[in-house]
């Protein structure tokens, strides 16, 4: 696991405050977000088994890229070892207006749904111009399990990086955020390809500074977070995922780094000691 030279000494030293709990009820919600890269077995069998394992009824979304078959074909290479029940790919975003009712057919039967990466723009406009936020957004809450990889794990936060931004600062205003679909908590702000695709550190950074979250969740490649109920978040995979944690707008903001195999406690936010 080799970081960039920009982390060397960023985790040198931390800070650690107290912090409000999120608001809402969160049990039985369960997801997966994914750097982006390869997809690792370990993440994968995360998905399925919470899905329901050889029961798993998983639907992917491929909307984020042009090539919907090629997407679904990688996901499906990944997951197909597990043995789910089945495994369906949405309509493609060429054909999703014209069959919306076999979409929420697919959405209704589903028991877990996978977002694939790709351009985290497009899939928002399609999502909102299909008018289907409110029902993935009630499937979630229904307990059914979401997944998501790049561009699928970047549309989880309530508001996501849209691409625009200037490595060199740290301005708030030199970041471009915009609506995303809300699936986590609204304190927190997700990124992927986090160390693989850098500098991303500054403008995980500039949006913090901007006061609209508090808890900066940054993504590597060929890494994933597995999130149960708002609660806790275990990493795996292959690399690290930066946190990024400011309740307080007057005090610095600590760091820490989930390395696979740990977990971190999301309402105390610290990591929870190895057994």
């Amino acid at each position: 696991m080799i970081l960039r030279s920009c982390f060397a000494g960023l985790f040198g030293f931390l800070w650690f405050f107290a912090t409000p709990t999120f608001a809402g009820d969160r049990s039985h919600q369960r997801i997966v977000l994914h750097g982006g890269g390869v997809f690792q077995p370990e993440v994968i069998k995360q998905f399925v088994d919470w899905a329901g394992g050889n029961q798993a009824r998983i639907l992917v979304i491929t909307w984020a890229h042009e090539d919907s078959e090629g997407a679904f074909n990688r996901f499906r290479a990944a997951a197909e070892p597990l043995h789910p029940q089945t495994l369906e790919n949405a309509p493609s975003r060429a054909d999703i207006a014209d069959k919306r009712s076999e979409f929420m057919t697919q959405l209704s039967r589903a028991t877990g749904i996978f977002m694939t990466g790709g351009n985290q723009n497009e899939l928002h406009a399609i999502i909102t111009r299909e008018n289907l936020a409110n029902e993935l957004l009630q499937r979630f809450s229904d307990g059914i399990v979401f997944g998501g990889s790049s561009a699928g794990t970047a549309i989880a936060s309530e508001r996501m990086f849209d691409g625009r931004y200037d490595p060199n600062s740290i301005d708030p205003k030199s970041v471009g955020i915009v609506a995303g679909l809300g699936l986590l908590a609204k304190e927190i702000l997700v990124d992927q390809h986090f160390i693989q695709r850098g500098p991303r550190h500054n403008r995980m950074i500039a949006a913090l500074f901007s006061g609209k979250q508090t808890l900066g969740i940054g993504i590597d490649a060929h890494t994933a977070l597995a999130i149960e109920d708002m609660q806790t978040m275990h990493c795996l995979g292959e690399s690290v995922v930066v946190i990024y944690d400011r309740p307080d707008p007057n005090k610095p903001i600590s760091y820490d780094l989930l390395r696979p195999g740990e977990t971190y406690d999301m309402v105390r936010r610290e990591k929870i000691p190895s057994k």
